[in-house]
């Protein structure tokens, strides 16, 4: 009976020794490597926009959702999704124009207090608040209030026609 019980030990040390052999054995075999993805050498390209693409201006109180370019060009304007961006120097701010038959025709849903975003091609957010609406006038040089003054105060000074070019609804903006 002393003699099944050692052979029982004997066995049970046989099977354990076994065991961390293997172990061990796993432990200290190298690891495998596995083949890598190569990498694709011509990815598809992102859509890009043109060297003057500004950003987009979103007024959702207004509906207003469209793509900022910037310079003072009638191509520009006349694009659909598309509005001027641009500077003139009397205005310190940045003037923006689009047509009143095309994402504009809804500027004239901003009132005082409409808040907005523009969207900057760097991914930078720029909140504004509407601060005035008013009728004016473009003189193809500046562009006005309805008693001829040019220093209007703003951030961003938006505008489209109303009867003609030269008769304009402006809406006045400040970062906020």
């Amino acid at each position: 009976s002393q003699t099944e019980s050692t052979s029982v030990t004997d066995q049970t040390l046989s099977e354990t020794e076994a065991t961390t052999s293997t172990e061990i054995t796993a432990a200290t075999k190298p690891t495998e490597t596995h083949p890598t993805v190569p990498q694709q050498t011509n990815p598809v390209p992102e859509p890009t926009q043109p060297a003057n693409y500004y950003g987009r201006l979103c007024i959702p109180e207004a509906n207003i959702d469209v793509g900022l370019y910037y310079g003072a060009d009638q191509a520009i304007t006349d694009r659909q999704d598309s509005a001027n961006i641009f500077t003139m120097s009397v205005f310190d701010g940045l003037y923006i124009a689009d047509h009143n038959n095309q994402e504009f025709a809804k500027l004239y849903a901003v009132v005082v207090g409409t808040r907005g975003y523009l969207t900057l091609a760097n991914g930078e957010v720029l909140n504004i608040v509407c601060t005035d609406v008013l009728n004016g006038h473009h003189t193809g040089k500046h562009i006005v209030d309805e008693n001829g003054n040019a220093n209007l105060d703003g951030d961003y000074l938006m505008y489209t026609c109303r009867d003609s070019w030269q008769n304009i609804l402006i809406c006045l903006w400040k970062h906020g």
